[in-house]
């Protein structure tokens, strides 16, 4: 990557701030952003979701950075892409291309099927023809842990068999990893696919857990606990996972078939622990209402991160107390009442 101290710089903004902007930081770095900048104004009017909506209301409280996570997050959403979007995209030929946007939410894909197929399988369609028209140089796109299903035998590996998803969110991000093999296979395209394990942080979004479960203990409002809270989930801290996607990114695209790398840390944690160490860092107690697991949870999350070292070297681990500890500042000042 160009300019050094200055992609250092704007990765510790990353860090900062959450995955998303990634992708605003790529465009920088490659001094590409008045056209992706026509590409997201041109897109958000005509492609909000109720979704997104609901959670830019949540989120913004009128500072800039929450709407541009929004935008951000919000783009792609549909399978309707404008001129000005494969302009931008043509316009990023030889360099690299995140697709981190898309849409997220195990149960509420449960409610909504069809906006999952369109976003993260139609639209992803629509995303790679233009990708490689434009003589992209690198695709890294999100894929997610849920794609390994209800299975137990943990840890996760990219090799293993995932062929049983228990969500039609999972089973679009398993229609996502076949479509970039065929187009890598196809067209010589170079693809990434990433799948995180429950990324959490500062500017993440309102309807996971950690955000979710944060403000409902600070409003004194009760915290739904499922199965007791014995379901185990792989933590991963925004700043752990922008360091691993900052090293693929300036590793490059590799010849051969496209790539799948777990982002987890081989650590998973009852969410009642989680709960206890977000209670410990807020330093108040929750009221927790319990209930059954719904349809679509799976009950443990695991990654292997072998492979992913392999590739990058040796990965740091932010443990779940500093990294809860680090978000519950930024929440405290980003929403002090």
């Amino acid at each position: 990557m160009r300019g050094k101290s200055s992609s250092l710089t704007a990765w510790r903004f990353a860090g900062a701030r959450g995955l998303f902007v990634l992708v605003t930081l790529f465009l920088l770095e490659r001094r590409r952003l008045p056209q992706p900048l026509l590409y997201l104004s041109a897109y958000i009017e005509a492609n909000k979701t109720e979704y997104y909506e609901r959670l830019q209301r949540t989120r913004t409280h009128g500072d800039w950075r929450g709407w541009l996570l929004y935008f951000l997050e919000g783009v792609e959403v549909t399978a309707r892409l404008a001129a000005a979007q494969v302009t931008a995209l043509i316009a990023l030929r030889d360099t690299y291309r995140a697709r981190f946007a898309g849409q997220a939410g195990v149960r509420h894909s449960t409610q909504a099927p069809g906006a999952h197929v369109q976003a993260n399988v139609v639209a992803f369609v629509e995303l790679l023809e233009a990708c490689r028209n434009g003589g992209a140089g690198h695709v890294i796109y999100a894929s997610s842990s849920s794609v390994y299903g209800a299975r137990t035998d943990a840890p996760f590996r990219e090799i293993d068999r995932c062929d049983t998803p228990v969500s039609v969110y999972a089973a679009t991000k398993l229609a996502m990893e076949a479509l970039a093999q065929a187009y890598g296979a196809l067209h010589d395209l170079p693809l990434t696919g990433l799948r995180f394990f429950t990324v959490y942080g500062p500017w993440g979004r309102p309807d996971m857990a950690v955000f979710a479960f944060a403000q409902r203990i600070r409003r004194g409002e009760p915290v739904t606990l499922y199965d007791q809270g014995r379901m185990r989930r792989d933590f991963t801290c925004i700043d752990d996972t922008v360091e691993a996607v900052r090293r693929l990114v300036a590793r490059g695209p590799q010849p051969g078939p496209a790539e799948v790398f777990n982002i987890g840390h081989r650590d998973p944690v009852p969410v009642w622990q989680f709960l206890h160490a977000l209670e410990q860092a807020l330093g108040r107690p929750a009221r927790i209402e319990h209930r059954a697991a719904p349809p679509g949870d799976v009950p443990v999350t695991c990654a292997d991160p072998t492979r992913l070292e392999a590739a990058i070297g040796t990965w740091e681990w932010t443990p779940l107390d500093r990294g809860l500890a680090r978000f519950v500042a930024w929440l405290q000042a980003w929403d002090p009442a």
